[in-house]
């Protein structure tokens, strides 16, 4: 029998549900899901107690010399007649002025969830600050492999990560075409805290513009957020050519780009907006990735042995100023037997990131395929897992 995974409400219905705004029956249906699903209950309690601390923050104090400026302009005859009807066409200076008050007000929500600690839906998370709603970014987005350190590290090319040699030694023509498809489980005191969640890596050969390319796609289900996206990589080299991405961030963005060796463009568009994406790929941090389990295979397509370590990037959506390129460093540290449904199977042991932030990966020695990654989770005693649950080679 399969077990079909919960229907996640999505995060207005959840908000509505938090503030006690739902309708009654859209009230019972979310109550009766709420009952099932952790992780849904414990976003309705981060949501409320948002809303709490926002309501606790102080109201901030105006500008030095604010109060003897409009005075000073009073005196000299200036007056403000404020409309009794609908409000008038914002002119430039007004919209420039929202646009502040929009981004202070996201700073605040920010630096509120920050503060809160809650596991289930950080300040980089979809669906609550403002400004990801706006201008999504791939560390705000994808969670799922967790490969990125964190969304800090987006733009940092003076980190520890770039003492570590670039990963150049990439071979592509090592890979082949097959489907994996993994499960993300949250571990607490030895069991499952949130029903798991399975995500697809399908790797499969193509041809971009007359030469030999890669298609990989990847995708998760189990949560209303997850990102569908299909990256055509060189075949040779896994650099990336073309992307194409599917409910990005909370508007539900699809995204599109092209890459050349120094560039990136393309489109990002929701249901009522459009952005143009430009923008230059810097000059260093490369090998640069695309597409979420793209630095899996470039894991696969490199010839491991004791010592082996390196660095790359992975490329960011581009529409926000930060989201442009997010490097990591990976190291192999050892090798392991680890025990499998199928079997103990002899592995790499390869590890992402220093410290509280590291990130293991255990990678079959045969083909470097992942078959399991742990990191620690948000909560203390709280452990992630990527478990390799189902494996089918093309052909």
């Amino acid at each position: 029998m399969t077990t079909l995974p919960l229907a996640h409400p999505d995060d207005r219905k959840l908000k509505r549900f938090a503030d006690g705004a739902s309708a009654p029956a859209e009230s019972a249906t979310v109550g009766r899901h709420l009952a099932a699903c952790e992780r849904c209950r414990a976003t309705v309690s981060f949501m409320r107690g948002l809303s709490a601390a926002a309501r606790d923050l102080p109201a901030p104090l105006p500008p030095d010399g604010m109060l003897a400026r409009i005075l000073a302009e009073r005196a000299a005859g200036e007056r403000v007649l404020l409309p009794g009807g609908e409000e008038p066409a914002a002119t430039p200076r007004r919209r420039w002025r929202r646009g502040l008050v929009a981004g202070l007000t996201a700073a605040a929500l920010v630096a509120v969830a920050s503060r809160a600690g809650q596991r289930a839906i950080s300040p980089t998370s979809p669906g609550l600050a403002a400004a990801e709603d706006s201008l999504p970014t791939l560390g705000g987005v994808l969670s799922s492999f967790s490969v990125l350190p964190n969304e800090a590290a987006a733009q940092d090319l003076t980190g520890p990560e770039m003492s570590y040699p670039p990963a150049r030694d990439v071979d592509a023509t090592r890979l082949r075409p097959a489907t994996w498809t993994y499960e993300l489980r949250t571990v607490r005191g030895g069991r499952l805290a949130v029903p798991p969640e399975r995500g697809i890596v399908r790797l499969d050969r193509a041809e971009y513009q007359g030469r030999p390319a890669w298609r990989l796609y990847d995708a998760w289900t189990g949560h209303p957020h997850d990102t569908k996206e299909t990256t055509i990589l060189d075949g040779a080299t896994l650099r990336p050519l073309h992307r194409q991405a599917y409910d990005v961030g909370f508007s539900r963005f699809t995204v599109e780009q092209w890459f050349t060796r120094d560039s990136i463009h393309g489109t990002m568009r929701s249901a009522n907006r459009s952005r143009l994406i430009a923008r230059r790929i810097p000059s260093r941090g490369g090998p640069f990735l695309a597409g979420e389990a793209s630095p899996l295979l470039m894991l696969q397509a490199i010839r491991l042995e004791p010592g082996w370590r390196g660095r790359a990037s992975l490329l960011g959506w581009g529409a926000a100023r930060s989201d442009l390129a997010y490097p990591f460093g990976l190291r192999l540290t050892g090798e392991d037997r680890v025990r499998t449904a199928a079997g103990p199977v002899d592995c790499w042991r390869v590890v992402l990131g220093t410290g509280p932030r590291e990130h293991t990966f255990w990678l079959r020695k045969t083909d470097h395929v992942m078959i399991l990654s742990r990191r620690a989770g948000a909560a203390p005693g709280e452990l992630m897992e990527s478990v390799l649950v189902a494996e089918v080679p093309a052909g």
